[in-house]
């Protein structure tokens, strides 16, 4: 049976001049190879001597997905490509029909505590299903130390680098008070948020090099390759809480917080592998899930956190959430009381179906002393992982090349397709003709 951590990661290999005049050579064939492809197919079906059939046509959605790519932007407009595939492909999940909603699982490991993050739990999972869980999380903040974050690095590395996706949250502690996340004696407020944030004092420096040692954990990220769903803040909503809580407050400070740090990341750190994940506390009774929303050019993804026995949010938090725009997700998910392990983990996905279906993922948090929660630690875990909505490790496929036309599809759709023009020549729509376009089509040829 093997072991997560002695699964082989997947790396790059250097590019060398052959290499580069290899691929520029095959470039050129293949471009020779689909205009005169595309000549003779609309040359004939102009004078009616060819009626083609496709074989095995696309569906409308298969078609979107291959040759036209979703419009779905990155808050941060100088991500990277693979942080915009990600992106892509999670929010046209919802348009599926199976292979919809990704797996995931929180990770052991508090650095509050000196325990050291680690994937046995995502390992149980596999011992008992034979499948892995499609994303993993982590935790930076709650005291953590550069070194603990680089350790936990490796781990999120690896699973990346074996198809897995990552996620990690931000429990991070009082700037002014040095207390853990939860330490409420000093809260964010309006009278407050600017010494944090931009007046060059000791709790503005303070923060900054907080700051400094998380980006340097996610730069080394970026460097590996790695794409991370970043959740800081979250559960803003609880009236207590955190020391960024604000419950039915003003929502103004936790904005000015969020665009603070999402500026410096992006434009000072250059951390361009980032999708921001907006998660809010499971309190739509009491207090709006939206009234803290950032705004439309600082997030990626929505969500909330539920702790319910049957998998189900308060109020209207959904409806509201799906309304900003962005794709949805559980972004942490456990059973509220059953904590003996005899909670069922269909509930999760019968009640996604019934009630969220536009959910792209959800995250089952961890066990703990005293509470068996984690997926590996509940009922039905095997039969959830195999439900056809769901995405395992071995599922995951945003990267470009899956599910391309084949030939007879590819003649069907440049018989329809009109005149050849830059924007029709963009098949992935990212606003440049080059040679992942002419892949598309070359791929479908060879296909």
């Amino acid at each position: 049976m093997p072991n997560e951590n002695s699964l082989p990661i997947k790396k790059s290999s250097y590019v060398t001049k052959a290499f580069v005049k290899q691929k520029l050579l095959f470039f050129l064939f293949s471009f020779f190879s689909v205009v005169c492809l595309a000549f003779v197919v609309f040359y004939l079906g102009f004078h009616n001597y060819i009626k083609v059939e496709s074989l095995a046509k696309l569906t409308k959605t298969n078609q979107n997905q291959v040759l036209q790519a979703s419009t779905v932007q990155t808050a941060n407009p100088h991500a990277n490509g693979d942080t915009k595939k990600v992106l892509d492909w999670i929010a046209n999940l919802p348009n599926k029909t199976n292979n919809r909603v990704i797996s995931g699982q929180h990770l052991v490991g508090s650095p509050r505590y000196g325990v050291a993050t680690t994937l046995q739990n995502v390992q149980d999972i596999y011992n008992k299903t034979g499948k892995w869980v499609a994303l993993v999380g982590a935790s930076y903040g709650d005291g953590a130390t550069a070194s603990y974050n680089h350790a936990t690095n490796q781990l999120l590395i690896g699973y990346w680098g074996n198809n897995g996706l990552v996620e990690l949250y931000y429990p991070v502690y009082n700037p002014w008070t040095g207390g853990k996340a939860s330490d409420t004696s000093v809260r964010l407020s309006a009278s407050n948020i600017d010494e944090l944030i931009s007046d060059g004092g000791t709790v503005n420096q303070r923060w900054l090099a907080e700051l400094d040692k998380t980006a340097a954990g996610l730069a080394e990220l970026q460097t590996e390759g790695v794409v991370v769903l970043w959740r800081p803040f979250h559960e803003m909503t609880y009236g207590a809480g955190n020391w960024w809580s604000f419950g039915a407050g003003d929502p103004a400070p936790y904005i000015k917080l969020w665009r603070h740090m999402f500026n410096y990341f992006t434009n000072t750190k250059g951390l361009n592998n980032l999708l921001w994940v907006f998660a809010v506390a499971d309190t739509a009774y009491w207090n709006d899930v939206t009234a803290p929303y950032p705004g439309a050019n600082y997030v990626d993804i929505v969500g909330v956190d539920v702790y319910s026995n049957v998998a189900m949010p308060r109020g209207d938090a959904y409806e509201k959430l799906t309304g900003l725009g962005k794709p949805f997700a559980f972004t942490e998910n456990g059973p509220g009381t059953i904590l003996d392990g005899s909670y069922n983990a269909l509930r999760i996905i019968s009640s996604i179906k019934s009630y969220y279906p536009k959910t792209v993922y959800f995250q089952e948090w961890s066990s703990w002393t005293d509470a068996k929660v984690a997926l590996g630690d509940i009922l039905n875990c095997s039969s959830l992982l195999a439900d056809s909505w769901i995405i395992t490790r071995e599922e995951v496929d945003w990267k470009p090349g899956v599910d391309s036309p084949n030939l007879s599809d590819l003649i069907d759709f440049l018989q329809n397709w009109g005149a050849p023009t830059p924007s029709r020549l963009d098949f992935n729509n990212d606003k440049i003709v080059n040679s992942v376009d002419f892949m598309i089509l070359v791929d479908a040829i060879s296909g």
